[in-house]
């Protein structure tokens, strides 16, 4: 039995899925970056956003762990923007 109905490659649907944000399953937050966003919420600095990434490439952490412990905002703070 053939199925009438037309498909998409997988490359096809993989690509509209990367391309395509109607179709991402995740929230729209997450694919913005963490210090965007805590910049917009007036949580951080762009200036300690700097200070920040610098100290990621250094420790290889993931960014709201870095700002946590250099001291520049709470878990909390971090978790709001989430």
């Amino acid at each position: 039995m053939s199925d009438s109905h037309a498909t998409m490659s997988d490359e096809s649907v993989t690509a509209q899925l990367k391309t395509d944000p109607a179709m991402s399953a995740q929230p729209v937050a997450s694919r913005q970056r963490l210090g965007e966003l805590l910049v917009r919420a007036g949580k951080l600095t762009p200036r300690d956003l700097d200070q920040a990434l610098a100290a990621q490439r250094e420790m290889g952490d993931l960014l709201g762990r870095v700002l946590v412990r250099l001291g520049l905002l709470a878990e909390i703070d971090v978790a709001q923007v989430l």
